[in-house]
């Protein structure tokens, strides 16, 4: 991968440089490549009022604001452990989009921005997926591509988070991981300033 031809190329100069005598050696800053472009942001509003993330992400007909299939992750991380939300303040959200396969690591550096908290995300998500309950056009992908948010955990973790359009079940899949990679072409929704 690139990220591991950087780091040998600075772990080679660096044994010239210790190991043998050269006085043409020309010392340089490692190179850094982006995985990440920035694509959009979007302001996600204040609450009017509160709502139950088991009730509006469930996977039951009724209150659910689209169908969903929860991965047991999903479930473990974030689903079970839900509270009812009665506030949120608005915020906003970065939209990146992968220009290359990249870590959770890799992405979480380049945004510069910090996680989302459960209520945060919980507020996105049912924002976003209410414009496109049945996988319309709209923010985020339905190509079956993940959109990927980094969820500070109330026990301290760090989770990644996403939603993809599965077009075969018309339905959107929640998952949560810990921390791994993605491929080039994702999105990732970060917390802006």
């Amino acid at each position: 991968s690139d990220t591991e031809k950087v780091a040998y190329s600075g772990n080679s100069q660096k044994a010239q440089h210790e190991l043998f005598t050269d006085s043409t050696f020309i010392s340089s800053q490692p190179v850094t490549l982006e995985s990440i472009k920035l694509i959009g942001s979007i302001d996600i509003p204040a609450l009017k009022q509160g709502f139950d993330p088991k009730e509006l992400l469930s996977t039951k007909e009724g209150k659910a604001i689209a169908n969903f299939y929860h991965w047991r992750d999903f479930e473990k991380f974030l689903y079970n452990n839900a509270d009812k939300i009665t506030s949120c303040h608005s915020f906003k959200l970065n939209i990146h989009q992968l220009t290359r396969n990249a870590t959770d690591y890799e992405i979480m550096s380049q945004t510069k921005a910090k996680q989302l908290s459960e209520t945060e995300f919980f507020v996105a998500l049912v924002y976003l997926i209410s414009k496109q309950p049945n996988g319309e056009a709209g923010t985020f992908l339905t190509n079956g591509y993940a959109n990927i948010f980094h969820v500070n955990l109330k026990n301290g973790a760090t989770v990644a988070a996403f939603a993809h359009w599965y077009s075969v079940n018309d339905g959107w899949n929640l998952r949560a991981l810990e921390l791994g990679g993605w491929n080039e072409g994702y999105l990732v929704f970060s917390r802006g300033n």
